[in-house]
C-alpha cells in the first residue's frame, strides 16, 4: 500500500459459503456489505430495507408469552349521552365503546333539581368493572380538581344539585370500554356522558 504508512496493514477478510472461501466486499468508502437473508419454507429470502438502510420486520410469530409493543392510537373520537333515564335501583349503560384503544377523556354527571350526590359511576373494562364512585364519594377524598387523577369532580355544586365527574386520561382496553350508572338513590336519574377516546388502527 503505496500510498499509506508503512505501519497500515491490508487485510482480506473473506467469508466461507458451502465451503468455498469468497472475498467480503465494501463499497468506494469502505464500507463492509452484507446481503441478509432468512429461510422461508427452505428458501433463502432476502431481508429488506427502507431507503435509509433501516431494516424493516414484521413479527409474524415469536415464542414470548406476552410481546409488548407501543400501540399506535387512531383520531380521537367522541360519543355523545345527552340524557339517559337510570331508574332507581338498577345498572344502566351511558356509553358503550368496542375495540382496543384508549380512553381520552370523559365527563359524566347532570346539572338537575335532583340530588345525586351518591349516585354511583361505574367503569367496565374488558368486560370487568374496575372503579365504582359516588360524587359524594369524590367529594369526601378530596378529589375535586385535582390535575393529573384519571378519576375526579370537576363540578360539585349541592346548592344547586350539579354534579360532573372526569375519568381520564390514560385507560387502555383490550376489547370493550362501558361506562354505566349504578342508582340506588331511591327515584330515578337524568345522566349525561361525553366520552372522548381513540382506537388502535
Amino acid at each position: 500500500m503505496a500510498d499509506r504508512p508503512d505501519w497500515h496493514a491490508q487485510t482480506l477478510i473473506k467469508g466461507s459459503h458451502v465451503g468455498t472461501l469468497t472475498p467480503v466486499a465494501v463499497d468506494a468508502l469502505g464500507n463492509l456489505l452484507a446481503l441478509m437473508q432468512g429461510s422461508f419454507g427452505g428458501a433463502p429470502k432476502t431481508i429488506a430495507t427502507d431507503t435509509n438502510g433501516v431494516m424493516l420486520a414484521n413479527l409474524y410469530a415469536q415464542d414470548l408469552a406476552y410481546l409488548k409493543v407501543r400501540p399506535v392510537y387512531g383520531k380521537v373520537q367522541a360519543v355523545y349521552e345527552t340524557g339517559k333515564n337510570c331508574p332507581n335501583a338498577a345498572q344502566t349503560t351511558l356509553i358503550s365503546i368496542a375495540g382496543r384503544g384508549a380512553l381520552v377523556n370523559s365527563f359524566i354527571g347532570r346539572t338537575a333539581g335532583v340530588d345525586i350526590r351518591n349516585l354511583a359511576v361505574r367503569l367496565v373494562v374488558d368486560g370487568v368493572a374496575i372503579d365504582m364512585f359516588t360524587y359524594g364519594g369524590l367529594d369526601s377524598f378530596g378529589l375535586l380538581k385535582v390535575p393529573g387523577s384519571i378519576m375526579q369532580a370537576v363540578v360539585y355544586d349541592s346548592l344547586h344539585h350539579s354534579y360532573w365527574a372526569m375519568i381520564g386520561p390514560g385507560i387502555t382496553f383490550e376489547s370493550s370500554l362501558l361506562i354505566a350508572i349504578y342508582n340506588t338513590i331511591g327515584y330515578d336519574a337524568i345522566m349525561e356522558a361525553y366520552v372522548f377516546y381513540a382506537l388502535v388502527p
